[in-house]
């Protein structure tokens, strides 16, 4: 009996998480009714039987170089041999640094919504709706491998707005950090999360490629005095201002929480102050004190802790991000004039 055994296509479907697990279908044709003898080998060997209706598939396969055999059962000279590739997932290409941040509120008992732009189209070709209509999104870390998150959402317009604040929510961490063991400013990395997202339009039909937006976006572990979806005016970049002001600009300690203020870093490099400076009733300076930030600091959150310990006479305490180390006593006055990097917050003490 000739052998008839023709390989049509071998397509290869690689994983889609580090670690995880593709698969490769093979389609065949033949004349002849028997029994097919399938196996994969390479990082791991699969082996199978499958019966002639024109397509094999193997699974469990990891990332890796393969090599395979079909064959005929009634003739194992009747075979097929080949070789394949399982390439390992790779991340979307970072975001372009050059597109500015974007800095999201992602806290308080009524958080605000981190809405993320999607489009799609509403018909098909023939201008049919499309049924199944939907979004999957994923939130990316920098240089990672994998999402830190993935969620769905249903498509109702041309372009949507698709609320991630859950997923941003769920990484950050409420840090309660005491003056005793954090006596300067520091960078709070439990409350603050660079990140970026993908997504991809999909119907009963298929799915789209992903795009991906560009620009890196900061979710911050923070509830603004205000109803709004960004936290850009707090950010320290010469026009921001003091995250944290208490209610009515009176400082309020909470028992066994460190009394403190907060701005946002949108980069590193830069040597900086944090400047606390002192007035009197009367609003005049009675002293100055700055801790100075290390040019290492990465973007994020910079909590800095308020002193115990005020002049008797002190009655409002400045807070601002300076270029310069302007720190001074009671009674003397500063070295140099300095810059503010940041609006001033007052609070009352």
């Amino acid at each position: 009996m000739a052998c008839d055994l023709v390989l049509i296509s071998a397509t290869v479907t690689p994983p889609t998480t580090v670690g995880g697990f593709g698969f490769v279908n093979f389609k065949y044709s033949t004349a002849t009714q028997f029994v097919l003898g399938v196996t994969v080998y390479g990082p791991v060997t699969r082996a199978a039987n499958f019966t002639n209706t024109g397509e094999a598939q193997v699974d469990n396969l990891p990332a890796g170089g393969y090599y395979y055999t079909i064959a005929q059962s009634e003739d194992p000279n009747c075979l097929i041999t080949g070789e394949f590739n399982i390439d390992a997932p790779t991340p979307p290409a970072d975001p372009s640094l050059n597109d500015p941040a974007r800095w999201e509120p992602v806290g308080g008992v009524l958080p605000n919504p981190v809405l993320l732009e999607v489009e799609a189209r509403l018909t098909d070709a023939l201008g049919a709706a499309r049924p199944g209509l939907h979004v999957e999104v994923e939130l990316w870390r920098v240089g990672l491998f994998v999402p830190f998150a993935e969620f769905r959402a249903t498509i109702r317009t041309a372009t949507q707005y698709v609320n991630a604040a859950p997923w941003l929510r769920a990484e950050l961490l409420a840090a309660a950090r005491y003056p005793g063991s954090q006596a300067t400013p520091f960078i709070d990395s439990d409350s603050s999360l660079e990140y970026y997202y993908r997504y991809r339009i999909s119907d009963a039909a298929g799915s789209e490629p992903w795009v991906k937006r560009a620009g890196l976006r900061y979710a911050v572990l923070a509830a603004l005095p205000a109803a709004t979806d960004t936290m850009l005016p707090f950010v320290a970049d010469g026009a921001g201002r003091v995250a944290s002001i208490f209610p009515d600009d009176e400082a309020t300690q909470f028992v066994g929480l460190p009394l403190e203020v907060s701005v946002l870093l949108p980069t590193a490099g830069t040597f900086r102050y944090a400047e606390l400076r002192y007035l009197n009733a009367y609003g005049q300076e009675l002293e100055i004190r700055s801790f100075a930030l290390a040019d290492y600091l990465p973007a994020g959150y910079l909590r800095i802790p308020l002193p115990s310990d005020p002049l008797p006479e002190a009655t409002a305490l400045e807070v601002a991000i300076v270029d310069t180390n302007r720190a001074h006593g009671p009674g003397t006055a500063p070295a140099q004039p300095g810059y503010l990097l940041t609006n001033t917050g007052r609070l009352k003490l």
